[in-house]
């Protein structure tokens, strides 16, 4: 059944009514924070006087016109369709965003972030990293601007990239660095002198030998300037 806009003793329209005032107020009020788009606002009008607005779902004028069934463009808000790491137009709070893994990966996420918070100059930078990584939490030596490793809080599967330069290569072979973190050093992909190395969390243990691969960069940082 239609909702449609009130009828003058003529037959013609009479205005929005009170069902397509609502409409247009619910859409203004969530532009607020945002440029309110004209032609959009006409096309909200026009629906809504049209009497395209139905009960249990939005008609395809509606839906031409870029709106929602609230009236409201959603483009810059949050979709509760997918999670928040993987939304690129919604900034996500970090507590909300790391509320999304499990008790146990959000134990070992916090873990990372207490441990590489300690050290002297390390900056924690929440940003947008393309499709693969989404969401991250970069680790950024704050006097050389150069990122160490990633937290990636992807839902179900949060991972670390640890970036590793070519000369402390040397340095993880001839170390007792377990073989299990030797040979995914040596077999992840090099861009330019770095090795990107990726690792999907899985235990306490395997999170602070990772680690031991960022701390052992610390030193040099500095100097190396890359």
């Amino acid at each position: 059944m239609d909702i449609q806009d009130g009828q003058d003793k003529k037959g013609g329209r009479k205005g929005l009514g009170p069902f397509g005032f609502a409409l247009l107020i619910s859409y203004l009020c969530a532009s607020a924070t945002r440029d309110i788009c004209p032609l959009r606002t006409r096309a909200l009008i026009a629906a809504v006087r049209g009497g395209f607005c139905a009960v249990g779902g939005e008609q395809s004028r509606l839906r031409g016109a870029g709106l929602s069934w609230q009236g409201v463009d959603m483009s810059g808000s949050h979709s509760k369709s997918k999670p928040l790491w993987e939304d690129k137009f919604h900034v996500p709070r970090l507590e909300a965003l790391l509320g999304e893994l499990s008790r146990q990966q959000l134990t070992w996420a916090e873990h990372i972030r207490t441990t590489l918070g300690q050290i002297p100059g390390m900056e924690e930078r929440l940003k947008w990293e393309g499709v693969a990584w989404r969401w991250s939490l970069s680790f950024v030596n704050g006097e050389t601007n150069r990122a160490l490793c990633y937290l990636v809080p992807q839902p179900g599967h949060p991972k670390l990239v640890v970036l590793l330069p070519l000369d402390l290569l040397s340095t993880i072979e001839s170390s007792s660095v377990p073989k299990w973190l030797r040979e995914g050093v040596f077999q992840s992909p090099l861009v330019g002198r770095m090795r990107w190395t990726t690792w999907e969390l899985s235990s306490k243990s395997q999170i602070d030998e990772l680690l031991e691969l960022v701390l052992m960069q610390v030193p040099a940082a500095a100097a190396r300037g890359t």
